[in-house]
């Protein structure tokens, strides 16, 4: 490398590409290194940190860094208050976990807004009209999951329970059987959940949004799958659709998820450390293979413990022998 080379932009301080102050809250709240300062400070020779207008400035290229939207992070914040009872509480957490955990997909959780206009007067000779806004509106969302089925059906059963005890088939009545707190109102069948988009990171305090939805219950879950074509097994994959959901989306919901997002503490998860099915040969398998070649090896070998070494081996096979018996037994 040239001696003339100048590095000292490597030791440059990152926050001058973050806005500061009253800056940094002008969405309504402040995050620490979050909303990219644009203006470059009145650097010389650089008064912007965009780079589509005169040409690229390299010292500011940070600021273009394009936002990267991993999938967003479902928490389900309450269930059915008809499934409160000790006797029913299963449901419950059937439900938070196969929707937290389980989910292939989730759609109809976006947040869209539509600024509604209306034509006024004339301008001018040439037909062309003044818009003039209206209202924002908040548009509509309708939730739906897609789940692979489990064994057991779990999915299915799960979903279509919750529709039964809202309204069975045959009675049109309610089949939950449990003396819920309150009378038949949504909090009593549906659930609402809180949707998360962390950036990369990961980190509590660097989240880029949230939604809450409330109102949650499923319409559809497709059909059981039941069907005769020689030749042909497949899997099953689930559908369930949601009632149109009542959806939040202001500042107070992204800090309710920051907090919701501290609690949880996925950015400290680490899978380097994360166990494998087993920790260990299983007893049923361990004397054989390599094993029993070494063992029989080493007594061969070992001229002053031959006896001791057949005792340890006889006993080890002897415990493997009764594990496996009583295994078949069970």
């Amino acid at each position: 490398m040239s001696k003339d080379v100048n590095i000292s932009n490597a030791d440059a301080d990152l926050s001058k590409f973050f806005a500061t102050g009253d800056d940094a809250g002008v969405f309504g709240y402040k995050g620490a290194n979050t909303i990219p300062n644009i203006s470059a400070n009145g650097e010389s020779g650089v008064d912007t940190g965009l780079h589509l207008g005169t040409g690229i400035h390299a010292p500011f290229l940070d600021i273009a860094t394009p936002a990267v939207f991993t999938p967003a992070v479902v928490v389900v914040t309450s269930v059915p208050a008809m499934y409160s009872d000790p006797k029913y509480q299963f449901m419950g957490k059937l439900i938070k976990s196969l929707i937290e955990s389980h989910s292939k997909t989730i759609s109809g959780i976006d947040v869209e807004y539509t600024l509604n206009t209306d034509t006024g007067s004339l301008v001018g000779h040439d037909s062309q009209a003044m818009s003039v806004p209206l209202k924002t509106i908040r548009n509509a969302q309708t939730p739906s999951m897609t789940m692979q089925e489990l064994s057991g059906n779990i999915v299915y059963e799960t979903f279509n329970k919750w529709m039964w005890d809202i309204s069975h088939p045959d009675t049109y009545v309610s089949m939950a059987g449990d003396v819920f707190p309150g009378a038949w109102t949504m909090s009593a069948y549906a659930m609402s959940m809180l949707v998360i988009q962390f950036d990369p990171t990961m980190r509590p305090d660097r989240i880029i949004d949230a939604a809450f939805f409330s109102n949650m219950f499923p319409t559809s879950i497709g059909s059981l799958g039941l069907e005769r074509s020689v030749g042909n097994v497949k899997p099953m994959e689930r559908s369930i659709n949601f009632a149109q959901a009542i959806v939040q989306h202001n500042k107070y919901v992204k800090q309710m998820a920051m907090a919701v997002a501290e609690n949880l503490q996925l950015h400290v998860i680490n899978y380097d450390s994360a166990p494998t099915t087993f920790s260990d040969v299983t007893s049923d398998i361990v004397t054989h293979g390599l094993m029993g070649e070494s063992v029989n090896r080493a007594g061969t070998v070992a001229e002053n413990k031959p006896n001791q070494l057949k005792d340890e081996l006889k006993g080890f096979l002897k415990g493997a022998a009764k594990g496996a018996i009583d295994r078949l037994l069970k």
